[in-house]
């Protein structure tokens, strides 16, 4: 069996999408932008604080690859 992979350089990354399970609304989360704490249809409650630690994480190690000249990854599977 052949497996794709399917790689992402980090610096390509402008943000997260975020989907509601509940209801299946999404939007997208900008790197440097406000995380809401609930679903913006349903208003579901949403862990913003999380979302916001990891997008904010996100953007430092983006930023660090830039200060020590190297590339990081996201790497997937096409199933």
């Amino acid at each position: 069996m052949t497996k794709k992979i399917l790689e992402t350089n980090l610096k390509e990354v402008k943000g997260i999408k975020i989907v509601c399970s509940k209801c299946g609304a999404y939007w997208f989360v900008p790197l440097k932008g406000l995380v809401p704490d609930q679903c913006i249809s349903c208003k579901a409650s949403m862990p913003d604080k999380t979302i916001f630690e990891a997008v904010e994480y996100l953007s430092r190690l983006i930023n660090s690859t830039k200060e020590f000249d190297f590339n990081a990854y996201i790497e997937t599977e096409e199933e």
